[in-house]
């Protein structure tokens, strides 16, 4: 009778512990959901405002939300305008500045080297036409963004770069509206945009475009900018050019071997493609008797109707590249030493010609 009456009185002393267990896990639970219920008061994430720029403070449209699926789930968000603006940086004025941001019209893209003209504003007179009252400013930015420091007022701004029309803003108030710059947008108008590449389809850069005039539709003067060079990814630009036609050619004037024409220009840019014939590589070292090398020294290599010309490098070597096939002579040139002539030939289309030339000073047989 005695262990009965023990086991009653162990689970009369553990009832107390159990009813408070319970109690906690009851608590914690109503937490948990009073916390769940405060997110839930937050709203769809979709409907917070996104990072960036709202539309009361770039006078733009509302940004979008990300897009749905029909099932809910959430796609990457769309790309545009207002992409673009997130990942512009952002310039703030100065009550006492006026500042633009120039990009290019169909690439959207920054114009990175331009002049600015800040003229008083005039209701009653064209911009263009007050020119020379001004001094051009000029910028090298990678955002094409500009600043320049006038006092309270109204101005009328023009905008230059090579290849593009002017462009020109006028009433712009300092300090600005809005505290941001004004977009100055770059139209080529109408010429020729084109790409020099090899034989593989690669893009040449470096190369030498010069364009000839065949006849123009209009009375109007001819074009006074006709030589470009390729960029760091072979494409060239000759903007603007009045309507006609036009012919292009590479590396030299009168060059039939890489000439492309007649190009037809009309009311917009030409785009063309333009391969370039392989040619030879010439790289030639200038060395003394000692065979140390002789830098500084010039070197001209002369044949087939062109005239390549420079000096070797620490090194003393020079590389010409681009040069076609023929008999070529060789002319060095090097203070304290004597001149030095001598000639060779190349053949085939292309290759790679490597030749070492030896200085002799006028005191040495």
């Amino acid at each position: 009778m005695t262990t009965p009456r023990r086991s009653r009185r162990t689970a009369s002393r553990r009832s107390p512990a159990i009813l408070l267990a319970v109690v906690g896990l009851v608590l914690v639970a109503a937490a948990t959901g009073l916390l769940l219920l405060g997110d839930d008061e937050q709203g769809d994430p979709a409907e917070l405002r996104p990072l960036g720029h709202s539309s009361a403070e770039t006078g733009a449209g509302a940004l979008p939300a990300p897009a749905r699926s029909p099932a809910g789930a959430e796609l990457a968000p769309p790309r545009g305008p207002a992409a673009e603006r997130i990942e512009q940086p952002v310039v703030r004025l100065g009550p006492k500045e006026i500042a633009g941001r120039v990009i290019d019209g169909q690439t959207e893209q920054p114009v990175t080297s331009f002049q600015v003209d800040v003229l008083p504003h005039d209701p009653g007179r064209d911009p263009m036409e007050r020119l020379t009252d001004s001094t051009s400013q000029p910028f090298h930015t990678r955002f094409g963004v500009f600043r320049v420091e006038q006092k309270p007022g109204l101005y009328d701004v023009v905008v230059h770069a090579p290849g593009y029309r002017p462009s020109f803003l006028t009433a712009l108030p300092v300090p600005a509206d809005d505290g941001t710059p004004i977009a100055f947008v770059m139209d080529r108008g109408s010429g020729i945009a084109g790409q020099v590449y090899d034989v593989h389809g690669l893009p040449v850069p470096d190369v030498p475009v010069f364009l000839e005039v065949l006849r123009l539709v209009n009375d109007v003067p001819a074009p006074e900018r006709k030589i470009a060079r390729a960029d760091e990814h072979g494409e060239f630009h000759f903007s603007p050019l009045p309507q006609g036609q036009y012919a292009l050619t590479l590396l030299e004037r009168g060059n039939l071997l890489d000439r492309q024409g007649p190009v037809y220009v009309g009311q917009g840019l030409t785009r063309i493609s333009m391969p370039l014939t392989p040619r030879h590589q010439v790289l030639l070292r200038v060395q003394d008797l000692q065979g140390r090398a002789v830098g500084g020294a010039r070197v001209e290599l002369r044949g087939s109707g062109r005239v390549f010309d420079e000096r070797t490098a620490g090194e003393g070597q020079v590389v010409f590249r681009h040069v076609p096939e023929g008999s070529y002579r060789v002319t060095i040139r090097c203070e304290g030493f004597a001149p030095f002539e001598d000639g060779f030939v190349l053949q085939g289309l292309q290759g790679e010609a490597v030749r070492w030339f030896t200085l002799r000073r006028p005191d040495e047989s």
